[in-house]
């Protein structure tokens, strides 16, 4: 017996928001999904089928959870990888530095049991708000 998930609309709408916005939260996710829809279709949907379509997705590995300072966000790429919180505007990034696979091992040697994988969330300033002019620093 099949005990899989059937595929719904609201799912795939989910699937489709993750992957069009960047890093969104479910809120964030709901407000995309419930924009589109009233310029599109007919259908109403609630931040609990969110929540429930974010998980089932999850649970499958179609996308990832990635736990920040305010909320969690979520990813449709699914390989190992690291993420950047910025402080200044509260963007989530992915960080382009190669995954550490060898930590997994280590951490295992020190710890015992048994390591499948590790999350790191750096914490700092995009290059955006990097690049942008300070306007507390003053100029003289």
């Amino acid at each position: 017996m099949d005990f899989s998930r059937r595929k719904t609309k609201q799912r795939g709408m989910v699937l489709e928001a993750v992957g069009e916005l960047d890093h969104p939260t479910a809120k964030e996710t709901y407000e995309h999904i419930t924009n589109a829809a009233s310029r599109f279709l007919k259908e109403n949907i609630s931040l609990g089928t969110i929540y429930r379509n974010l998980q089932v997705l999850e649970d499958e590995g179609k996308i990832i959870a990635v736990s920040c300072q305010d909320a969690v966000r979520y990813d449709v790429r699914v390989e190992d990888h690291y993420h950047i919180l910025c402080v200044k505007c509260g963007r989530v990034m992915d960080m382009p530095v190669a995954y550490k696979h060898d930590l997994d091992l280590e951490a295992e040697e020190r710890g015992g049991g048994m390591i499948e994988s590790h999350s790191i969330l750096f914490r700092g300033v995009c290059a955006e708000c990097s690049a942008r002019p300070n306007p507390a620093v003053s100029r003289e």
